[in-house]
């Protein structure tokens, strides 16, 4: 029994190659490949390999060098201990609002991680990251650690986004030592005159869809632990610039 092949229509890119010949000779080129009738030298070399970068792991501590280019950037240095937003109410911190989050928020526990803060209202935030998505915010982060790293001369340092219980750790020993609160009254200017909120890394849902954000550290009461969508954006909600040390596998 004879088939009829029913011809395939080229698509527009394909007609604009075979008008200038390019298509022609490439599909004569592969007829003979497949039959073997090329030389080696015609053969067709496979594609290289793409490189692999490697991906920089977060360490405990910067070292001296680190921390001192830091401190003279204006920049604050920190250790957590460890603690959990549980750990710090029974201990008698006081929130003025913590979400529903259960176990997922209230027993995570801040990681033994040194992190580099700038207490400066206008330059704790990463640049432009107000009222942008959880992607975007992450890419402005990522040319920030990049920009801070060219400028200070320092490879081994980055930014990550903090998990909600080391941003309440943080701002809590910040204020036992300085009297300031972190994301208060006089960091409302950068949030278009509302009280900020940083985007943590700790999912409020188990989904992962909503992030924990924290925030407004009013002078009547402590900070808020609120949730929001990851997608959304919002004009008081920032990414902080929370460096880290790290290094090359």
């Amino acid at each position: 029994m004879n088939y009829k092949e029913t011809p395939r229509v080229a698509s527009k890119e394909e007609q604009e190659q075979y008008a200038t010949g390019i298509k022609l000779a490439s599909d004569f080129v592969d007829s003979l490949h497949r039959r073997g009738l090329l030389p080696k030298r015609w053969t067709k070399v496979p594609e290289p390999t793409p490189l692999q970068h490697e991906t920089p792991v977060v360490v405990e501590t910067f070292t001296d060098q680190e921390r001192e280019a830091l401190i003279n950037d204006g920049a604050v240095l920190y250790l957590p201990s460890g603690e959990t937003i549980r750990g710090q109410r029974e201990a008698g911190r006081q929130f003025g609002y913590v979400f529903n989050g259960g176990e997922r928020l209230l027993d995570f526990p801040a990681r033994r991680i040194e992190v580099a803060i700038y207490p400066d209202p206008e330059r704790f935030f990463v640049p432009g990251s107000f009222d942008k998505t959880t992607d975007k915010q992450d890419d402005l982060m990522a040319e920030d650690a990049e920009s801070l790293r060219k400028r200070l001369g320092l490879e081994g340092i980055g930014m990550i986004r903090p998990e909600a219980s080391e941003v309440t750790e943080v701002m809590f020993k910040h204020f036992d030592e300085t009297q300031v609160r972190l994301l208060g009254k006089d960091y409302m200017k950068q949030a278009g005159g509302y009280y900020p909120y940083i985007r943590t890394n700790t999912p409020a849902n188990k989904s992962g869809s909503n992030l924990a954000s924290v925030g407004c550290f009013g002078a009547d009461s402590g900070p808020d632990v609120d949730d929001w969508n990851r997608g959304p954006h919002y004009v008081f909600l920032a990414t902080a610039r929370w460096v880290v040390p790290q290094r090359s596998r």
